[in-house]
């Protein structure tokens, strides 16, 4: 899906007639779309060549990226890891359409339809991948490492292009998307908390942060269905709820991060942290 697009050449050292023409690369799409010029967005390339990466196509840019990097982490281990074909599907079906979400938002149209299904389905996928593995797969996935990055960047890739509205990469972490990042961030904690609580670890900071997930996922929810229904926008009352959890995300990061039981790196010490700034960034979108 590139097209070579021929540019006019003036340059007093070549002569109009030269069969010279220096090309630059751009993604196909529209015809008010073509031109990089009219499409907010990135450009890279080297001399003359040049790729133009709309903001509605960079989340799914970084899905593949993240994908790749995760199909070699878990390539590398071997058949004999676990979830190994799991992983393999999960890193292959993710690229796969994270390519089709690229050639889907070349269009308006396209996208508006079939794009924001095949964005809420590569939420569902990566989110629930990243989970299982960074939970209770191979030991490199469970630590800081390629593999567990690569699944959490699909995960949080795929939620930018849920939230990515009116073609604004902004919208993907100041609206909509940030009350799903915050529904998941909630998710992870509570998955997170279970092991402490039973093992009686650091007991009172986990139940603290297990019972603001609970509540979290249920206001965060409500929120997001309401925005997805055509009510987003400055809100004074979401502002204020949203402020209050964020103050209260922030108290709780601070706990089971400094003291426990998340000190460690890790999808509870993510999970606590993502919480505490996606919170920040849903308050600030309801207040414009």
């Amino acid at each position: 899906f590139f097209l070579f697009k021929s540019s006019r050449y003036n340059d007093s050292r070549v002569s109009c007639t030269n069969a010279y023409i220096p090309l630059e690369v751009i993604i196909m799409g529209d015809e008010e779309e073509q031109a990089p010029a009219n499409e907010s967005g990135y450009s890279a390339g080297i001399g003359k060549y040049k790729v133009h990466i709309a903001q509605k196509q960079l989340p799914h840019l970084g899905m593949f990226f993240s994908g790749m990097v995760f199909l070699i982490a878990i390539a590398v281990l071997g058949r004999g890891a676990r979830y190994w074909e799991y992983g393999i599907a999960l890193g292959s079906v993710t690229m796969f359409f994270s390519i089709v979400g690229l050639v889907l938002a070349l269009k308006s149209e396209w996208n508006s339809v079939a794009g924001v299904y095949n964005n809420y389905f590569l939420f569902l996928w990566c989110f629930v991948g990243a989970c299982i593995f960074t939970f209770s797969g191979p030991a490199t996935f469970r630590q800081t490492s390629n593999g567990y990055f690569g699944a959490w960047g699909m995960a949080v890739f795929s939620i930018m292009a849920v939230g990515v509205a009116k073609d604004q990469m902004t919208q993907s972490i100041s609206g909509m998307g940030s009350l799903l990042g915050l529904l998941a961030c909630s998710v992870i904690v509570i998955i997170a908390t279970i092991d402490p609580i039973r093992a009686g670890f650091y007991r009172n900071e986990s139940i603290f942060a297990l019972t603001l997930a609970c509540v979290s996922v249920i206001v965060a929810g409500v929120f997001w269905a309401k925005d997805r229904d055509g009510h987003e926008g400055k809100d004074i009352v979401k502002a204020i709820v949203i402020g209050f959890f964020a103050l209260c995300w922030i108290v709780e990061a601070c706990l089971v991060t400094f003291r426990g039981p998340f000190v460690p790196t890790g999808n509870g010490y993510f999970g606590s942290w993502g919480g505490a700034l996606t919170s920040a960034f849903a308050t600030m979108s309801a207040l414009h």
